[in-house]
């Protein structure tokens, strides 16, 4: 039946303020002058639904980036913020989704400007120079600092978000792998150092990089119908024109919620070029440290699904966001916290508790993949 509320509040308020006192924080039952409980059963006699004042339900399948998208589906003039929206509820997420609506709304000079103060804070902060205040910053420097991160790759990162602020279009593939090798083929490189290789890291260097790239080219083509929405179309203008697809059809297709043959086929062509990527980049797998193999092959199996989704639909991304379905990415998740919780045994068995991807020297070592595997 329907929690007591009454009943359960005080109890769970003193749990909590002894969990508080044990974890450090002594005396602050005696130190409250005022408080005020606020249990479901308020946020029922406010109107929220269900009793939660999270808006939609607060499940895996709805979290953080998985929430609605901040741009409305149609509407060149309005932007979402809050709990109900990316990137998620709490109050910091609350107030990023504010920040991320503030800037779509006063244009690129003011994201420019904000790309730029984020630049020279990391840049200095790189250099040993203080983090300016911004803790995430600190972090990613330290990150940088521990495993050697070559500084230029977030240089890369950030030219190519500059982009993002001005470019539109792109005439060829090679024009938007140039771009893509900042905004996505650079993440898989950061990450190699921190995951660990059982091979040369410059052996699997490639592999990671068309990683990132893979995973990209997915979200370009599950998200052409949004894209397209902020006046952007990342698919090659050589690529389309070769199927007769051009911006206007796309956005009559948009509009109308019609389904056009030609742009069926591009978006075919399109699919079967980011394939070939995935098939570039799945070697580098089994070089991974065993430890991170679970977690990346979990991403591999899941983005490539997304791939399978939209030829599910017929290509109707431009009307509808293709996803894997809940069961197969509960089932393809369970998998690999199963392989990984296994290797991460291994591990402390073999290494006395030190797991190979929780040293930058993990990088370092020589074994070859089918030893380790």
């Amino acid at each position: 039946g329907p929690a007591d509320w009454r009943a359960y509040a005080p109890r769970y308020r003193d749990a909590l303020l002894r969990e508080l006192d044990r974890r450090g924080l002594a005396g602050i039952a005696s130190a409250i002058d005022e408080e005020c409980l606020v249990t479901p059963a308020d946020w029922t006699e406010l109107g929220h639904s269900a009793g939660t004042p999270f808006s939609v339900a607060h499940t895996f399948g709805q979290t953080g980036p998985f929430r609605p998208r901040n741009l409305v589906r149609g509407t060149a003039n309005a932007v979402l913020a809050g709990c109900g929206t990316t990137p998620g509820v709490g109050v910091p997420p609350v107030l990023l989704s504010g920040k991320l609506a503030a800037a779509r709304i006063t244009g690129p000079g003011e994201r420019a400007d904000a790309l730029d103060r984020l630049s020279t804070a990391l840049a200095r902060c790189l250099a040993g120079g203080g983090d300016g205040g911004q803790p995430v910053v600190a972090a990613l420097a330290d990150t940088a600092r521990r495993y050697a991160l070559d500084h230029g790759l977030f240089a890369d990162f950030l030219t190519s978000m500059r982009s993002d602020l001005e470019v539109t279009r792109y005439a060829g593939y090679e024009e938007l792998r140039a771009y893509m090798h900042g905004s996505a083929a650079v993440i898989g490189l950061q990450m190699l150092p921190v995951l660990g290789t059982v091979t040369p890291r410059e052996e699997a260097a490639p592999h990671a990089a068309e990683l990132g790239v893979a995973f990209q080219l997915t979200n370009f083509l599950r998200d052409v119908g949004e894209d397209l929405d902020r006046g952007r179309v990342y698919l090659p203008e050589d690529l389309l024109a070769a199927h007769r697809v051009h911006r206007d059809l796309l956005r009559h297709c948009r509009d109308t919620g019609r389904t056009d043959r030609r742009v069926v086929a591009a978006l075919r062509e399109f699919e079967a070029l980011t394939r070939r990527s995935y098939r570039r980049a799945e070697p580098g797998i089994p070089m991974l440290a065993p430890v991170s193999r679970p977690c990346i092959r979990t991403a591999f199996v899941l983005y490539g699904g997304i791939l399978d989704a939209v030829a599910a639909t017929g290509y109707a991304v431009l009307h509808r966001r293709a996803a894997v379905r809940r069961r197969r990415r509960a089932l393809v998740a369970a998998d690999g916290l199963v392989r990984v919780t296994a290797a991460r045994m291994t591990a402390r068995c073999l290494r006395g508790g030190t797991s190979p991807a929780a040293s930058p020297a993990a990088g370092s070592a020589r074994a070859r993949p089918e030893e380790a595997a």
